[in-house]
């Protein structure tokens, strides 16, 4: 398995992860602030997050969790593989920038 493939798996398991705890949040079990993989971080290492641009790069992945109340909850999360890709690419996209002089 590749490592681009390693990471949009676990970008997979994050988005449905938050499906999860936004759904407990919204019964009131407050599921967000009780339950966090810490995948992001993980992300963040496999992908070389450069620290000038961690911010940046952690709201666009946060809004790649946002979208995935939005598509179809499955036993196994694969609804959200298209939208593990595309986040993905946003965020190696970000990456690309920040190293253009």
């Amino acid at each position: 398995m590749k490592k681009q493939e390693i990471i949009q798996d676990l970008i997979q398991q994050d988005l449905k992860h938050n499906q999860l705890v936004v759904g407990l949040d919204k019964i009131g079990l407050e599921g967000s602030e009780m339950h966090n993989l810490r995948i992001l971080e993980m992300v963040s290492k496999l992908m070389k997050v450069p620290k000038t641009l961690q911010e940046d790069w952690t709201n666009a992945y946060m809004l790649c969790m946002e979208e995935a109340v939005n598509y179809q909850i499955t036993n196994r999360g694969e609804s959200l593989k298209p939208l593990a890709e595309v986040c993905y690419n946003r965020l190696k996209q970000l990456i690309k920038k920040s190293e253009i002089p």
